[in-house]
């Protein structure tokens, strides 16, 4: 269905990735200069070489704008949609998130899922920071995201991480 409507798709499983014929070019090219063995370098395979594996998360980068409308008007009430930018989104099951894994974890640790902290930078992260009882957004994240963060730290690349721990005094 993707394919028809001139999509761009990136599926992952739990041990590799399989991309349509742009994706697929694009990430080998990315990382041609690297060594044969490499695994960043070989774990996407071509979306025809999929063997019924589970797939876990499927990214979805629509052509333009009128696409992606086109075909959220014709999607399937079986798959939610996560609106991450302009021209792309994340497909997935309705029910399954960040925050139903959180829900399910805290469910088998017994914890207060009000007592956790959750980061998080794009739009598939959102659920999850509504649901944690502290949300933390990366500096470089989703400004609709960091509108409503209990904190907004800095960059992953620049130490974001250990910021927003010493701020919550978890080290």
């Amino acid at each position: 269905l993707m394919i028809k409507f001139g999509c761009e798709v990136h599926a992952c499983s739990m041990n590799s990735s399989y991309g349509s014929k742009g994706i697929y070019e694009s990430y080998r090219h990315f990382f041609s200069d690297m060594d044969d063995d490499s695994p960043e370098g070989n774990s996407i395979h071509r979306l025809t070489e999929w063997k019924q594996e589970e797939i876990l998360e499927t990214d979805v980068f629509f052509r333009d704008l009128q696409t992606k409308k086109r075909w959220l008007q014709k999607k399937p009430t079986e798959i939610a949609f996560t609106d991450i930018g302009e021209c792309y989104g994340e497909l997935t099951m309705p029910g399954i998130s960040k925050a139903s894994g959180c829900r399910k974890l805290c469910e088998m640790l017994g914890v207060d899922i009000r007592d956790c902290y959750a980061f998080g930078d794009s739009m598939n992260d959102a659920e999850m920071l509504d649901e944690c009882g502290t949300s933390i957004v990366m500096g470089n994240g989703d400004e609709r995201l960091k509108e409503t963060a209990d904190y907004v730290t800095g960059n992953c690349e620049d130490g974001g991480l250990l910021q927003a721990f010493r701020h919550f005094d978890l080290l």
